[in-house]
């Protein structure tokens, strides 16, 4: 019983994560939409099986584990929950216990002696997979997709704009080169200089255009980690400040 309920409830690579996973959401209760604000967001609830997807989101989908009844039976968790026999088996029986408590407290919000994971909200599937080989040392956390054609499609967009600027800086260059070895004509050096100053300014403004994106994307995670270590700091001042 005991290995079925780890199954059921218990996941080694989020276990691993756990204290990390403030890096990808917020340590709150207020974070879980409810069923009927999932449905305005416009996301598919999936029903899953596996623990380390419950909550996690992706796109237009978020899976969701079904509650079992025998969580809400006083007599089950009395005896198989219960604190006892052997220190493995204590310990074991413990972990369970903590995720259950966590995995209830996802439909409910009123138990607070949580499981690490489960003391947290709605987690981006993008992010935990994002994190995984630095994490876990794995490819990702959870694979979507199972197609050659669904997988490589996400490159295509990146490749492509990557291919457009270099082809515009290039077309540049070889406008300007171009230019400068054309042949003398009245009012040539007007025209050169205005061709080559503008091929210039069309490499310095796309060029331009690609640093700001990627300062915006910088700029994104810097603001993702700004507010998860002031939310972090304010979780371990209200610790201390409750301990006192």
């Amino acid at each position: 019983m005991l290995e079925f309920l780890e199954n059921e409830h218990c996941s080694v690579d989020l276990d691993r994560i756990a204290a990390k996973l403030w890096w990808m959401s917020k340590q709150d209760s207020a974070n879980i939409s409810p069923l009927h604000r999932q449905r305005v967001k416009r996301r598919t609830i999936v029903v899953t099986e596996d623990p380390k997807l419950h909550l996690v989101w992706i796109e237009d989908r978020i899976f969701a584990k079904l509650l079992p009844r025998y969580l809400t039976s006083y007599a089950f968790w009395r005896n198989h929950l219960g604190i006892d026999g052997d220190a493995t088996t204590r310990a074991r029986t413990w972990r369970v216990r903590m995720a259950a408590l966590g995995y209830l407290r996802t439909y409910v919000y009123l138990i607070r002696d949580v499981s690490e994971r489960y003391a947290y909200g709605e987690i981006r599937l993008t992010r935990l997979n994002f994190y995984a080989p630095l994490l876990l040392g794995k490819a990702h956390l959870q694979r979507v997709e199972y197609q050659y054609g669904t997988y490589f499609a996400r490159f295509y967009g990146p490749i492509l704009f990557l291919i457009g600027i270099t082809s515009i800086v290039l077309n540049g260059l070889q406008i300007g080169v171009g230019l400068q070895k054309a042949s003398p004509r009245p009012h040539g050096d007007i025209l050169l200089n205005m061709a080559l100053w503008f091929g210039v300014a069309m490499i310095l403004c796309f060029c331009g255009l690609l640093g700001f994106l990627l300062l915006l994307f910088l700029y994104k995670v810097a603001k993702e980690w700004r507010y998860a270590i002031q939310d972090r700091l304010r979780l371990l001042e209200e610790g201390r400040s409750g301990g006192v």
